[in-house]
């Protein structure tokens, strides 16, 4: 499947770099652009690592009915501990494909692409954002420090399946979801760790047990992982032709001529074990209009509309169509722990 190029686009490809004039990067020194696109500051990509970890502690919130001070505060630390996951992410990924970026028309003008930044210097900015990402995590629980590993691992890894695997989008997928883990840990419920014992060792306390709480938290990272396998395919179609060319590894070459039959499976995927999430942590109403309901209409919606073989659309489904879905998923799980702690409240003012 070959997507459909407009005119417009064919003359912005044709076209040599122009410097962004809009968005936060407009006030970067022309200077420090080059560095500014490296780790995508004009663009909101680090949306994309945070609502896996707000899934995660607002899930866990609902199970042990944390405090509203305390899931603030949590929220606050994922926030910003989400710029620099984001930026060393999106800065070591440009560092070693700077070669297939120039094979690719959508990524030919990154910087390292076109040559105004050194390799030199984006590593010494790689080591820069991790150092940042260590020190960050002094400021959670030391269960957090479980989730984290395997995630810098996968996002180390994650650009050399593009050259040995037809499967980034999954590898992707399964290292951004990690974040429900690493969010769920952060207001203190998480599978296969004891968080009460962790907080008295420097190393995490694994178990062989899951636990009441930690399987809803499970289900819901499966549900994430399918989501973003999902996403990422309809974003990866814009590139299709050239990645073939180029050969770059991605899902969207294996599924053929009917890549839409693939999607559907994905999106009833979603549907149970979203639905499964919220049986098992036994969530309320609220979840299941919002995060299996409503994000179900959303996804229908999304693959009935895109037109895969359009890159317009593929963009757009892709940026709006993933904050949409997500969207509807938070409101599911932050109405159910508004809802919960109201009545929790109430309970409490009887009883006094």
């Amino acid at each position: 499947m070959e997507p459909r190029i407009s005119s417009t686009e064919t003359r912005e490809f044709d076209q040599s770099y122009k410097p962004p004039t809009k968005g936060i990067i407009y006030f970067v020194p022309p200077s420090m652009v080059p560095l500014a696109e490296l780790v995508r500051l004009h663009q909101p990509g680090f949306v994309y690592f945070l609502v896996p970890a707000l899934f995660g502690a607002l899930q866990a919130s609902v199970l042990q009915l944390t405090t509203p001070p305390h899931l603030a505060w949590a929220l606050l630390k994922l926030v910003i501990t989400t710029i620099p996951v984001a930026f060393v992410n999106y800065s070591w990924n440009d560092t070693l494909d700077a070669g297939l970026d120039r094979k690719v028309r959508r990524t030919r003008h990154r910087p390292l692409a076109r040559g105004a930044m050194s390799m030199r210097t984006a590593y010494l900015v790689n080591i820069t954002l991790a150092a940042c990402c260590i020190y960050v995590l002094r400021y959670f629980p030391i269960a957090c420090s479980a989730y984290a590993a395997p995630m810098a691992l996968g996002a180390f890894v994650y650009p050399f399946s593009k050259r040995f695997t037809r499967f980034p989008q999954m590898v992707f997928a399964l290292v951004m979801s990690t974040a429900v883990l690493f969010g769920s840990a952060a207001v203190g419920t998480s599978p296969f760790i004891d968080c009460e014992a962790a907080t008295e060792s420097i190393w995490p306390c694994y178990t062989t047990q899951i636990g009441t709480n930690g399987a809803p938290i499970l289900w819901l990272y499966a549900a994430n992982v399918v989501w973003a396998v999902f996403y990422e395919i309809v974003y990866s179609f814009q590139d299709v032709t050239d990645d073939a060319q180029a050969g770059i590894g991605t899902i969207t070459l294996f599924m053929g001529r009917q890549p839409k039959v693939y999607l559907w499976m994905l999106v009833l995927l979603q549907i149970v074990l979203f639905a499964a999430t919220g049986w098992y942590a036994r969530n309320g109403w609220l979840y299941f209009l919002f995060s299996v309901v409503g994000t179900s209409a959303t996804l229908v919606l999304k693959l009935v509309y895109v037109d895969l073989e359009d890159r317009q659309s593929c963009i757009w489904w892709f940026s709006r169509g993933a904050l949409i879905t997500g969207g509807s998923i938070a409101a599911g799980l932050f109405g159910d722990y508004a809802l919960k702690v109201a009545m929790w409240w109430k309970s409490a003012e009887t009883f006094l």
